[in-house]
C-alpha cells in the first residue's frame, strides 16, 4: 500500500460530510420572513397595479379604446400619432382587454394594432390585434396577480 491509509480515509470522510452539508443546504426549505411589505405591494393590495400601455397603430386612427372585460375604459382618445403611451392603474385580476380601433382613411385594407402592457413587477404582455377595415377584438391573457413574498 502507498501513502497513508488512516490520512487517505479521513480525507475522504471530510469531503463527503462537506458534501452533505451543502446538498442539506442547497435542498432545505426556505425560511419564512416577517418582515412588513414594502409601500409599493401595499399600495397593490388594494386592488390595483401600476401599468404602462404603449399602443403602436399601422395607421392614422379616428379613435382608439381599449377596456378591460368588465366594461372599464382604460383608454378612450383621439391619437394624434400612431405610437403612444399612457401609464394607467389596472385592477388586479384583469385578464383581458377589448381594442377598438376607427381608421382615419375609412378604407378596408389590412391594419394592425400592437400592445404593450408593463405591469409593475410583473412580465410585460404584448399581443397583435389585425383585421381588415376597423379593428374590434379581445385579448386574454392570464390574469394579472402580485408575485408572493
Amino acid at each position: 500500500m502507498r501513502g497513508f491509509p488512516l490520512v487517505n480515509f479521513f480525507l475522504v470522510l471530510c469531503v463527503l460530510g462537506l458534501g452533505g452539508l451543502v446538498l442539506r443546504h442547497l435542498t432545505q426549505a426556505p425560511v419564512e420572513s416577517h418582515q412588513t411589505a414594502p409601500p409599493s405591494v401595499a399600495a397593490a393590495a388594494a386592488g390595483n397595479v401600476a401599468t404602462r400601455v404603449t399602443v403602436l397603430l399601422s395607421a392614422q386612427a379616428k379613435r382608439v379604446e381599449l377596456t378591460t372585460l368588465d366594461g372599464t375604459v382604460l383608454i378612450a382618445k383621439q391619437p394624434q400619432e400612431t405610437l403612444f403611451n399612457e401609464n394607467l392603474e389596472l385592477p388586479l385580476g384583469t385578464s383581458g382587454m377589448l381594442l377598438r380601433v376607427v381608421w382615419s382613411d375609412g378604407t378596408s385594407g389590412h391594419r394592425f394594432a400592437k400592445v404593450v402592457l408593463e405591469p409593475r413587477r410583473l412580465p410585460t404582455l404584448e399581443h397583435v390585434f389585425d383585421a381588415r377595415g376597423d379593428l374590434d377584438d379581445l385579448w386574454e391573457f392570464p390574469p394579472l396577480t402580485l408575485p408572493s413574498l
